[in-house]
């Protein structure tokens, strides 16, 4: 068995009404057929190796994030992306009315290292403004108790879904609640003392969510540290939130096996072919400590990060935390630092992603264009 994925093919067994009726809350009408998608839509996408960032100097203030100048950064932000005069044109390019669009969130790590409500409530907006009906909008993540602890229903706009994939918070991730059965990608490891024989042990099953309920999938990322992989992006947010099994990623934390897991999952075709557009939230981001909410190792980066291509993105954002890290006495991503886990970090597997095809981790082949609000860097 060679190292690249071996993912079978994903059959069509529930209706995405059935599964949002088992695992959400309140989706409201029923859902469409999909559209019909654009040429080049997908990983690494229209776009590959552009990278947008939009920095405001008033993205929070007193703690609060200010929806206004996030609604000026997604506006800059996809315009600049795509090179269209409107913002509906613009999302347009990557989704159309017909689509049910799923927003992949990063919850699991406490509330301080969370999207706010208003930039959520500014990209669902920015998805409907093309026409799509909120009902077939779901904003999705793998563990129902990072929902429950954060009271996300509280301020979920109305009539958008909420779906999860486990009950419980699987810290094995292991379960394949909410999984589908059918569809995985099979490498030649295993989880520390499980038999490789077994083909549950080699197997990470990719989400229902992604397999059959929705149709294009927004990647919404914080940008943190890891103290495992170094740097936690676009990339694990869609490897790590969209399948099970991903603990034997680090289970051997001086044995690490991201640069395979990862850009393995990512290639799985419901995921390739699905997620149409990466963001980046690191108006407030962390640089020691994370994936989880430190207190002393965060910063307000205002800055918000647009890309079709998840590679580049991640490199781009690598290099922030290298340089915040840098000025703050730390070493690089790459290599653990004071009271930080004493472990091999790999952040390379975003290189190993980009030797995948799955985007440009080289900084030659990466156009970034900075902009500060009003004016570009």
């Amino acid at each position: 068995m060679n190292s690249r994925h071996r993912t079978s093919s994903c059959g069509a067994g529930f209706s995405r009404r059935d599964l949002l009726r088992g695992s959400a809350a309140a989706i409201g009408a029923s859902l469409i057929a999909p559209g019909a998608q654009a040429a080049g839509i997908g990983i690494p996408g229209p776009y590959r190796g552009r990278v947008v960032s939009v920095a405001h100097s008033a993205a929070i203030s007193g703690g609060v994030v200010q929806a206004s100048a996030v609604r000026q950064m997604f506006q800059m932000g996809m315009l600049r992306l795509t090179g269209a005069s409107t913002v509906p044109a613009a999302w347009s390019q990557l989704i159309n009315p017909t689509d049910v669009v799923g927003i992949k969130i990063n919850s699991a790590s406490g509330p301080n290292t969370l999207s706010s409500p208003q930039v959520y409530a500014e990209l669902v907006a920015e998805i409907a403004s093309v026409g799509v009906p909120l009902s077939n909008i779901v904003i999705f993540d793998k563990f129902r108790p990072s929902f429950a602890n954060l009271n996300m229903w509280s301020w979920v706009p109305p009539g958008v879904g909420l779906m999860f994939a486990d009950q419980a918070a699987d810290w094995t991730w292991q379960s394949t609640e909410g999984m589908d059965l059918q569809c995985f990608v099979d490498l030649p490891y295993t989880m520390a003392g499980q038999s490789l024989d077994d083909p549950f042990n080699r197997r990470s099953y990719i989400a229902l969510f992604a397999t059959q309920v929705v149709t294009k999938i927004v990647n919404l990322a914080v940008m943190k540290d890891h103290n495992y992989a170094g740097v936690t992006l676009s990339l694990k947010n869609m490897s790590y939130g969209m399948a099970s099994n991903v603990e034997r990623g680090h289970d051997d934390p001086n044995n690490p096996h991201f640069d395979v897991l990862i850009p393995n999952i990512v290639a799985a075709a419901p995921i390739r072919s699905k997620v149409v557009l990466n963001i980046v939230d690191s108006i407030q981001a962390v640089y020691s400590g994370g994936p989880g909410s430190p207190t002393g190792t965060m910063w307000n980066n205002k800055t918000l990060y647009f890309a079709t291509d998840p590679v580049a993105l991640d490199r781009v954002c690598w290099k922030v935390i290298d340089a915040k890290r840098a000025a703050s006495g730390f070493p690089p991503a790459d290599t653990p630092g004071p009271g930080e886990t004493q472990c091999v970090r790999q952040p390379s597997y975003i290189y190993a992603a980009g030797a995948f095809g799955l985007g440009e981790s080289n900084d030659s082949n990466i156009d970034l264009r900075k902009y500060q609000y009003g004016l570009v860097i």
